[in-house]
């Protein structure tokens, strides 16, 4: 499965709330569904009240995977945790549709230097 997210900000921050490394060193790959392509959607009233806890509850990763596994979509749009409104976007490798989505190739990320410092100051 291949986990992304609706916008670089959303992404930057997903990985920011999870990070155990440095801030740096980090790629973006962009990529386009067409518009043909079905996107399977979670809704937020579906999920567990205690979904957006840390560390997330077993139940989504199942949930992920029973997705997977039926292969009803090459794209799951699940809400963010993190930004309220805001979408991050699963997608099946193992879906025949998932050779339709243009993947472009990875460019150099950085964090601003602001928050790298913000960072390892949190971590001393």
């Amino acid at each position: 499965m291949v986990y992304t997210s609706e916008s670089r900000s959303l992404a930057a921050l997903e990985i920011l709330v999870h990070l155990e490394g440095p801030a740096r060193g980090y790629a973006v790959i962009g990529c386009e569904i067409p518009d043909d392509v079905a996107i399977e959607v979670v809704a937020t009233t579906s999920l567990p009240a205690d979904w957006k806890d840390s560390p997330a509850p077993p139940v989504l990763a199942a949930l992920g995977d029973a997705w997977a596994q039926r292969r009803t979509a090459s794209v799951l749009k699940v809400p963010s945790a993190i930004v309220d409104g805001e979408y991050n976007y699963l997608l099946n490798p193992s879906h025949p549709d998932f050779a339709r989505i243009l993947i472009h190739p990875p460019e150099a990320f950085g964090y601003d230097e602001r928050l790298v410092a913000l960072i390892e100051q949190g971590r001393r």
